[in-house]
């Protein structure tokens, strides 16, 4: 099973849900997929929750990840992604973060949501619904 896609607009930000097993060129294709598809709904925010995908990385990987994502996605206010606890290692952030991209990995959505729509009004009533 190839990664699969459902994107959803909420109120301030683009959520983005991926399911299935995942390979680097196919997490590649994905943020590729995320830059076309924030163009597209006018987001600045963009939610990634990836705890149901499937794979295993390797640092260099993760790295290689981080690079193409603040690429695709650079033009983004704030990316906010959950994994899974035995998955958050870092090094897509730190990467990402480094090239100029303003991400930060979560393992809980009600954080990542308070985070990436800090500022924001609605913020705590979307954190809270999530929990």
């Amino acid at each position: 099973m190839q990664l699969k896609p459902l994107l959803d607009r909420h109120e301030g930000y683009l959520r983005a849900t991926f399911t299935g097993a995942a390979t680097l060129p196919g997490a590649l294709s994905m943020l590729q997929t995320l830059r076309y598809s924030s163009f597209e709904f006018s987001d600045s925010l963009l939610l990634l929750d990836l705890r149901q995908v499937e794979e295993s990385f390797s640092a260099a990987d993760e790295i290689a990840m981080g690079k193409e994502a603040a690429k695709a996605l650079g033009h983004l206010r704030r990316v906010a992604s959950l994994v899974r606890e035995n998955r958050r290692t870092g090094n897509s952030e730190q990467v990402s973060t480094a090239s100029g991209l303003l991400m930060k990995v979560f393992v809980s959505e009600a954080e990542a949501l308070a985070w990436l729509l800090e500022g924001q009004q609605g913020a705590a009533q979307d954190a809270g619904r999530s929990q």
